[in-house]
């Protein structure tokens, strides 16, 4: 599977645990409605592995970002959402950080990107099935923006 180039219709679950904040999203960028996005330079843009960014939550909107900085996405975190797991992502890592390898794919977190990069999507809660897994979103990557929220 690659990255989502439209908005997925993702399930939740605990939402009553669910922050809700705001971003501006980079120019010229859309992220899509339930993918996992990231802060580049304080701007929303698609989560993707090997790149040096924040994890910021799951995009609860479609937006497109413009030169001025003026267009926001609504980014919920600490509620759990059904992803894509990658093959080396098994029941036994449950408990642990994923990474993030697309905007809607997950994997173990030393498999995403590369040491200096790689930066967690949240806290792997259920193997649902072969490729589809339950994360808390957000939960245990959070600390590097927590001053930018």
């Amino acid at each position: 599977m690659a990255a989502a180039s439209a908005a997925r219709n993702t399930l939740r679950r605990n939402v009553s645990a669910m922050r809700i904040e705001s971003y501006p999203v980079k120019t010229a960028t859309t992220v899509y409605e339930g993918t996992l996005v990231q802060l580049a330079s304080g701007r929303l843009a698609s989560a993707a592995a090997g790149t040096s960014r924040s994890f910021a939550g799951e995009a609860l909107e479609t937006v497109t970002g413009n030169t001025g900085g003026t267009v926001y996405c609504k980014v919920g975190w600490g509620h759990e959402a059904r992803f894509v797991g990658l093959t080396a992502l098994t029941k036994g890592f449950m408990g642990c950080m994923v990474g993030v390898s697309t905007n809607q794919e997950v994997t173990t977190f030393t498999g995403a990107g590369t040491a200096a990069t790689r930066f967690s999507a949240g806290t792997f809660k259920e193997w649902e099935s072969a490729n589809v897994v339950w994360i808390a979103v957000g939960i245990d990557s959070r600390k590097t923006i927590v001053a930018n929220s």
